[in-house]
């Protein structure tokens, strides 16, 4: 399955990792640290920077990026089953990435 995120973005629901509301994990320790290392990797791409509502985390080909934007997690968590993403709470993404499980 495929999950349309705008501005003719595609994304393949097997690649996902996560989907965050921004607003409740933008002062998270664990988001800035993502945020801020793949930033600096230029990995995130942001659908629409006047509106950031959800932020998408994916790995293809061990490679990790995110996209900003402005679809409600609400509304993407509706057309993508947890089996179809891999059912990732934050607690355990959280611990992946402290053991060094996703490279960025």
């Amino acid at each position: 399955m495929y999950l349309h995120i705008g501005s003719g973005i595609i994304i393949n629901s097997k690649n996902i990792i996560a989907i965050f509301n921004i607003e409740y994990v933008k002062n998270t320790k664990e988001y800035k640290n993502i945020y801020k290392e793949l930033e600096e990797k230029n990995m995130i791409e942001s659908v629409d920077k006047n509106k950031e509502i959800s932020f998408i985390l994916t790995e293809n080909n061990k490679e990790v990026k995110a996209y900003i934007t402005n679809i409600r997690c609400k509304c993407d968590c509706k057309k993508i089953s947890l089996s179809q993403v891999g059912g990732k709470k934050w607690k355990s993404l959280s611990m992946s990435i402290m053991q060094n499980k996703y490279k960025f």
